[in-house]
């Protein structure tokens, strides 16, 4: 088996990723193993709800985008503190971008040996619509993937 010394697992807040998280601090936990985490979001403009705001094209909402920030702060300071409880090593990045695409880069520019994340476990019309980033992941990593249901 391959040396695994460098684990990736992308997180976005979900009880699906969280339970990846943990099968990732075990794991880099007995392998001795970096965890590196990574939140990969769009635009917070981009992803505020059409009609919400009553304008078109949808404009940001200053408080919503500063609420959406300090919400995702404090989700990365709870992971942070998850591996310190556990003795793992880490680091935690937010990155913008589509998700598959900046997991995918961040584990080849960094040489991850493996990267560990949830998959929603979505089927039909939701599947075919939204697609699975896990799927995207899977296909084009350059890295071995383990998926979490």
């Amino acid at each position: 088996m391959p040396e695994i010394k460098y684990i990736l697992c992308p997180v976005d807040f979900s009880k699906c990723s969280q339970r990846a998280l943990d099968y990732a601090v075990g794991m880099a936990s007995l392998l001795g193993a970096e965890l590196h985490l990574v939140h990969a979001y769009v635009d917070p403009v981009a992803s505020i709800p059409f009609g919400r705001t009553n304008t078109w094209p949808p404009a940001a909402v200053p408080e919503e985008v500063a609420a959406a920030t300090k919400e995702r702060a404090q989700e990365v300071q709870k992971l942070q503190a998850l591996c310190e409880k556990h003795g793992v090593t880490n680091t935690v990045r937010e990155v913008e971008g589509e998700p598959r695409s900046v997991i995918c880069k961040i584990a080849k520019d960094d040489n991850a040996d493996l990267i560990i994340m949830g998959t929603h476990g979505r089927t039909g019309a939701a599947r075919a619509l939204i697609g699975s980033v896990a799927e995207r992941v899977v296909g084009t990593a350059p890295c071995a993937v383990l998926t979490v249901p």
